[in-house]
């Protein structure tokens, strides 16, 4: 298992991270605050995606992730 970091959330740069390091897709997660960004090229690719939500509003957007979690600390529980 790795961790990897992604500067730039673009479609491109998360296929340069597959080809780099032999990702598998199906074991993999994308973990972000940014729906509109990381959860939208997460939902994209096909891997499971954890949303860490900031409030208590609702979601305003169309993008929907896997899981939502309420901190970085609560994303431990999706992680099998």
């Amino acid at each position: 298992m790795g961790v990897y970091f992604v500067d730039e959330k673009t479609s491109q740069e998360f296929q340069r991270l597959f080809a780099a390091h032999s990702v598998s897709i199906p074991e993999s997660y994308v973990i972000g605050d940014r729906l509109e960004e990381e959860i939208a090229i997460g939902n994209e690719f096909g891997l499971r995606t954890i949303w860490i939500k900031h409030g208590d509003g609702e979601i305003e957007s169309k993008i929907r992730p896997a899981f939502i979690a309420k901190s970085l600390s609560d994303v431990l529980k999706f992680i099998s």
